[in-house]
């Protein structure tokens, strides 16, 4: 039970870091467009 909190921990760090790289490519090649569906 204790190695799926973990792994559920590392799971949602990494599905957050994806969002963020995703937001990031998209603001950089639309410009810092306000349609970035990544937006925060």
């Amino acid at each position: 039970m204790q190695d799926f909190k973990i792994f559920s921990k590392i799971l949602v760090a990494l599905t957050i870091y994806h969002i963020i790289i995703q937001c990031y490519k998209c603001m950089h090649l639309c410009g810092r467009n306000q349609t970035c569906p990544y937006k925060a």
